[in-house]
């Protein structure tokens, strides 16, 4: 019998589509029919805590916000506490003085790979999955990566293409 490449391709395709495997993401998804709750903190677990109390529900997911090249350890530690899957919001913009530490253009020529490599190390080695949102509501004057200022001008240069 002679080996056929378009035959063999097609029988892997169609076992593929025959026997489909349960991915990672769907593990991390809520049930079918359900939604999941979550609450963003401020690096302590009490407006968790809060919310939980009066929704008398636990939240599924718990959002901190960092900034770029932050450690992520106190964070994890307080996923862990509140057993729930973690979020991560990624900001370029310093804690204190909201200065910029990274521009979009410097991450979009790979100057930020490094920390992005660093966060995705940090959740191999936890084996935790997580929501990662880099420079989330990127329309939003007041962030620092935004391509337009609060006026409706665009900022240019290193903000946009």
């Amino acid at each position: 019998m002679r080996f056929s490449l378009a035959r063999f391709v097609l029988a892997v395709v169609v076992a593929a589509l025959a026997f489909p495997g349960v991915s990672g993401a769907s593990k991390f998804l809520p049930a079918k029919g359900k939604i999941y709750t979550g609450v963003t903190d401020n690096g302590t677990l009490q407006g968790f805590e809060n919310f939980a109390e009066a929704t008398g529900k636990h939240p599924a997911v718990l959002q901190t916000y960092h900034p770029w090249g932050n450690g992520l350890e106190l964070a994890y530690e307080r996923w862990q506490n509140a057993k729930v899957l973690p979020m991560l919001h990624i900001s370029t913009a310093d804690d204190e003085t909201r200065a910029e530490l990274i521009t979009p253009q410097e991450i979009a020529i790979g100057a930020g790979d490094p920390y992005l490599i660093l966060v995705n190390r940090f959740f191999s080695e936890k084996r935790q999955r997580a929501f990662i949102r880099p420079m989330g509501e990127p329309n939003r004057c007041l962030n620092p990566y935004s391509a337009f200022t609060c006026t409706g001008r665009r900022k240019g240069g290193e903000h946009t293409r």
